[in-house]
């Protein structure tokens, strides 16, 4: 198995099923894991199991569906590294295991979040393969 070490893994539904045994299975790779979830008792359930497999976990108890928690988890992630590329993002997001189609927008949202915490009112404009955003 190819290894994870140096990558972090943010986990939404950590508390039970497919989304727990991922948290395991990937810190057992090396990940650092961040689990998420709307059960406090069942992400504790989940914590444990990847701590007694040797990982790095943290826990972040949120409700994806809800706007201020998720701000609220992306700022505490922000706030240990307040400039991250988007590289970091994507490597700190690798491991979601929800069920989007893509990320482009989360990314962007962190980059913007990131941003307005350094005080800059904005995000320089990218290239994207549509031309400048």
């Amino acid at each position: 198995m190819a290894t994870l070490n140096g990558k972090v893994a943010w986990i939404t539904g950590a508390g039970s099923g497919i989304g727990q045994a991922g948290a395991v299975e990937l810190a057992k790779a090396g990940a650092a894991v961040v689990i998420s979830g709307r059960r406090a008792e069942a992400l504790e359930e989940t914590r444990k199991l990847v701590s007694a497999a040797g990982g790095v976990v943290e826990k972040l108890p949120l409700d994806v569906a809800d706007k201020k928690q998720v701000a609220h988890a992306a700022k505490e992630l922000l706030d240990r590294e307040p400039n991250p590329t988007r590289e970091e993002i994507k490597e700190a997001l690798a491991g979601n295991l929800c069920r989007c189609t893509g990320y482009v927008k989360i990314f962007e949202a962190v980059e913007l979040a990131a941003a307005r915490m350094r005080g800059e009112p904005s995000l320089p404009q990218r290239e994207s393969v549509f031309g400048y955003e």
